[in-house]
């Protein structure tokens, strides 16, 4: 399936199958101190559920086509990622400094056939910033509350 020909159910189908093939293990040592996996048990559900909230708020606010950087992405940003690539058909960059993680997010990617579509690499998001003209998201994701919350975005034209 190419990008822009990607309806709703079909965004939901891949951001379900990606979020049942990443290995949560790993993502609990990375975002939380302890009891990551347990923990993620308890916020899984909830993001796709507000993945799915913040992807269609931000739709209307993107042009078709396009390009966009964003800067910490990771698992709270993919269905965002699936959604303005696949939905929306806008280029994307997306960074995070922590190698590992994007190693296992780039795993789950891969594991869904969405790897050709979305790349997350572990870039310093200032390095990222200063090359070509993107349209900059920052999120950010408070991982010690258990319901995920999208309250700080920040879309900025550059």
């Amino acid at each position: 399936m190419s990008a822009r020909s990607w309806s709703w159910e079909s965004w939901r189908d891949a951001t379900e199958r990606l979020l049942e093939a990443l290995d949560w293990e790993a993502l609990g040592e990375i975002y939380f101190h302890e009891q990551g996996y347990e923990r993620w048990q308890q916020m899984r559900p909830h993001v796709l559920e507000l993945g799915e909230a913040w992807a269609k708020a931000l739709l209307k606010r993107v042009p078709e086509g396009g390009r966009s950087l964003y800067v910490g992405a990771g698992v709270a940003e993919l269905p965002v990622l699936i959604a303005e690539r696949c939905v929306r058909g806008r280029s994307l960059r997306a960074v995070n400094r922590s190698t590992r993680e994007c190693e296992v997010l780039m795993a789950g990617l891969e594991k869904v056939g969405l790897a050709g579509h979305i790349q997350i690499e572990p870039v310093d998001g200032a390095l990222a910033a200063t090359k070509n003209s993107l349209d900059r998201k920052s999120t950010r994701l408070n991982s010690s509350h258990l319901v995920i919350s999208y309250a700080v975005f920040c879309l900025k034209k550059k």
